[in-house]
């Protein structure tokens, strides 16, 4: 049976990822070229995670919240 883990980031975190993120403001889903890098920033930090925890990239997702987390 598999185990979920669950990762909170506090506050102070998310003034870091915002001013990220509003730089890479892309559909990293899309084909122009700005929106690949998106894609291979994602993947690139999915791959560092699995790597911290000993799991396998694809078994990482990355949510908006816990909402969207537990559906």
């Amino acid at each position: 049976m598999k185990t979920a883990l669950f990762i909170f980031f506090p506050a102070a975190t998310w003034a870091r990822i915002i001013s990220a993120y509003l730089a890479c403001f892309f559909n990293p889903s899309s084909l122009y070229q700005a929106a690949r890098s998106v894609k291979l920033v994602i993947d690139q930090s999915r791959a560092i995670v699995a790597d911290s925890i000993g799991a396998h990239s694809d078994e990482i997702l990355f949510t908006s919240g816990g909402t969207e987390a537990d559906n």
